[in-house]
């Protein structure tokens, strides 16, 4: 293991500066987190019960928390759950290895957020099927996935053309650090645990699972991003459901 248990801590305090950073700074992942409440606005209220999956430094949380009864903020990574904490005031917070069972009882949760998170699991579709039993009947489910993985000519060239050469440059500096804190994380795992889907290949996985699509639409930089909203319609069984409609 590259990353040593005794620097564990500390690297993870340093991805998490440098994350929160990008997450306040990074115009594409702000306007993904509001296009994101646009989404879901509507159904929100205050018997709302949330869960941010892979909440990391807690963006969605900020924007959300005040319009619910109760929401969650689930990580992997107590620096950026610590981080999380200083951002908003009634969110609970859960640290747990997101490749294990969700640590709630069936049934817990009427919307569930999974925003750039999906594609690092060992198992997505495993972790699907735990989202499913973890929702209730028609409780929706919202996934930010990525459609590829991410091309840094292609990222680098649509930084500066939106931002301009010295704001480019600052946000630059983030993006890349970021980046290679990811090389990192996956030579720990020792796995190749990057996870993109096609409109196509995500819409399989969640109708055979029991969700209905109700929109697919595109996000972040340059669309990179898959955005789902799928409502739970049934209960899940090991050989799968029939396709609901699409609409």
């Amino acid at each position: 293991m590259i990353i040593k248990n005794k620097f564990h801590n500390i690297f993870w305090n340093i991805y998490a500066f440098f994350y929160d950073n990008l997450t306040l700074y990074y115009p594409a992942y702000y306007r993904q987190l509001n296009q994101i409440y646009s989404l879901i606005k509507n159904y929100l209220n205050k018997d709302s019960i949330v869960l941010d999956f892979g909440c990391g430094t807690g963006g969605l949380l900020k924007i959300i928390e005040k319009e619910v009864g109760c929401i969650i903020g689930m990580d992997r990574s107590f620096a950026m759950i610590k981080r999380a904490k200083r951002k908003v005031n009634k969110s609970l917070f859960v640290i747990a290895d997101a490749n294990n069972l969700l640590p709630f009882k069936k049934e817990s949760f009427s919307l569930i957020t999974v925003i750039n998170s999906l594609y690092m699991l060992i198992n997505p579709e495993k972790a699907i099927q735990d989202f499913h039993s973890s929702l209730k009947s028609n409780g929706r489910l919202i996934i930010s996935n990525p459609l590829w993985k991410p091309s840094l000519p292609k990222i680098v060239k649509a930084l500066f053309k939106e931002e301009g050469i010295i704001r480019g440059l600052k946000l630059f500096f983030r993006l890349f650090l970021v980046g290679i804190l990811n090389l990192f994380i996956t030579e720990e795992f020792k796995k190749e645990v990057f996870h993109s889907y096609s409109e196509e290949e995500l819409t399989n996985i969640l109708e055979r699972v029991g969700f209905r699509i109700e929109k697919i639409t595109t996000t972040y930089i340059l669309n990179s991003n898959i955005l789902v909203c799928a409502v739970k319609v049934s209960p899940f069984t090991p050989g799968g459901c029939k396709r609901g409609k699409k609409f």
